[in-house]
């Protein structure tokens, strides 16, 4: 595969000051409305070419033992081109580096099926992956090598009508990127979308899904995941400290019940989902760089969200009504320090369908 893009970014100098504002007596200054115009500082742009080739087979060494082997070429050739925009003491000048990258990356399987119902598996996968941002200089950020590793079981149980999986992994990225967080003011013009490097991440977690086929109108979905995930080398935040926003516990449960045929509602279905979120930290990771850190991690409490359906077919006809988060549970999703929203409200709706 060949692939490339290029990324453009305009870095701005700063305002100082934009106005003055006495809140007791507005007349003391003139207000300014008007929208300020900041003098461009620098043009960074970065074009990238990435080629790639990939091999893979699988070999069947018994009738129950099965090997996946493969492996990845990765080539990837970055440019930097930095324009800064001329002043009244300097001139506009020009500079280029380029970076090249290149690396082979592994991927095993192994594959043991006891009986027909039953599958167990352990795989290792290493990747090669672009960070596509740039540091607080403007300058390309390098590459992350992340490793995942994975064992699990599946089965198909009672003839087909229960399906159970079972898979534990772990997953180490040695070069995790982050938000770079940019000082009051920015005195040092940092590029709005600057990336740091912040060490390595480890994370480390189990999944289990288990789904049943309709029986005497009744099907279940069903999963439960628990994941934990650590700085495991960091010159920059404290070693085995929790990565932000993630929740250590989810699970989810969907009921579907169809009426049965000889019904006379046999048109009708209803069902009833659960989403379970666990505790999660928000905030900011305390700093090992800055004496007596202010900056602490925060917990943000669970929340089990509850949605009804129903529904009703006949022919080419179908009417959907949905209400989600029954319950009108009130927590909050949070992305970043400066993204906090609050979960959807109870909402009702209905949907029409018709098939040509």
């Amino acid at each position: 595969d060949v692939d490339g893009d290029n990324t453009q970014t305009t870095a701005y100098n700063n305002m100082a000051k934009y106005d003055s504002i006495n809140v007791f007596n507005l007349e003391t200054f003139k207000q300014r409305n008007d929208i300020p115009e900041l003098s461009k500082r620098t043009l960074t742009k970065n074009p990238t070419q990435r080629v790639g080739v990939y091999l893979q087979d699988l070999i069947a060494i018994t009738g129950q033992l099965k090997l996946l082997v493969g492996a990845r070429y990765s080539y990837l050739d970055r440019q930097n081109v930095v324009y800064t925009y001329p002043t009244s003491s300097a001139v506009a000048s020009t500079t280029t580096t380029n970076n090249y990258d290149d690396a082979i990356t592994p991927r095993f399987g192994l594959i043991y099926q006891p009986i027909p119902t039953t599958s167990l598996f352990a795989s290792y996968a290493n990747s090669f992956n672009l960070n596509s941002g740039i540091d607080i200089n403007s300058n390309p950020l390098p590459p992350s090598f992340v490793d995942q590793y994975e064992i699990g079981e599946k089965n198909e149980l009672f003839k087909g009508l229960l399906s159970a999986n079972v898979t534990a992994y772990q997953i180490v990225n040695s070069n995790f990127t982050q938000a770079v967080i940019i000082p009051t003011g920015n005195p040092n013009n940092i590029p709005a979308n600057a990336q740091e490097l912040a060490g390595e991440v480890t994370s480390k977690g189990i999944e289990v899904d288990v789904m049943t086929k309709a029986f005497r109108g009744f099907s279940v979905i069903a999963g439960y995941s628990y994941n934990e995930t650590r700085y495991t080398r960091s010159n920059i935040f404290i070693e085995g400290s929790l990565l932000r926003y993630n929740p250590q516990h989810t699970a989810n449960m969907s009921i579907y019940y169809q009426l049965p045929a000889q019904s006379r509602w046999r048109n009708w279905s209803a069902g009833i989902t659960l989403f379970y979120t666990g505790d999660r930290v928000a905030g900011r990771s305390t700093r090992l760089t800055v004496a007596n850190d202010a900056f602490r991690l925060m917990r943000i409490p669970n929340f089990t969200q509850v949605d009804a359906t129903l529904s009703y077919v006949h022919q080419k006809i179908s009417v959907r009504m949905r209400i989600s988060n029954l319950f009108d549970t009130l927590s909050y999703y949070v992305h970043d320090d400066n993204s906090v929203n609050p979960i959807a409200p109870r909402m009702a709706s209905v949907t029409l369908g018709f098939k040509l």
